[in-house]
């Protein structure tokens, strides 16, 4: 059993969330819109449909697997300097005093994402993140990737 630290941090309306990566004891920095421009990873968690009664992810007996919707898939989100979101047809806006991301996509509109300085695991190095949450309460989590 492996046992992983991640950051905590309290939204504006007081909701504990937490990094999309393990703690590395990355130094806390400022950072600008133009430190968010490029190439993201975005994980938005799902639920699952009420009517399959999943419990804390569990598969169906006799089943075998989750079904497609029920996966928690990341998806590339290119942050253009221009505050749009390549080919995704969306916006961005970083708020610098209070280092916080908005993205509008997919017909929602996500706010006051924490944005933060931490360690990509997978690519080994360090870089940008951020957690928060999406209208419906679930969690949205992103890493910079280039």
């Amino acid at each position: 059993m492996d046992l992983h630290i991640r950051q905590v941090f309290f939204t504006e309306e007081g909701w504990p969330v937490v990094s999309p990566e393990r703690y590395a004891g990355s130094k806390s920095r400022k950072f600008s819109a133009a430190d968010l421009a490029g190439e993201w990873e975005v994980i938005r968690v799902q639920e699952p449909l009420y009517e399959r009664q999943l419990e804390a992810g569990q598969i169906l007996w006799g089943e075998g697997e989750l079904q497609d919707e029920e996966w928690n898939m990341s998806r590339l989100l290119h942050l253009e300097k221009d505050g749009k979101l390549g080919e995704n047809k969306g916006t961005w806006d970083f708020a610098d005093v209070k280092q916080s991301l908005r993205l509008t996509f997919d017909g929602e509109d996500i706010k006051d994402l924490i944005v933060f300085a931490g360690h990509d695991w997978e690519n080994e190095t360090e870089t940008v993140l951020f957690t928060g949450l999406d209208s419906r309460g679930r969690s949205v989590w992103g890493k910079r990737t280039k």
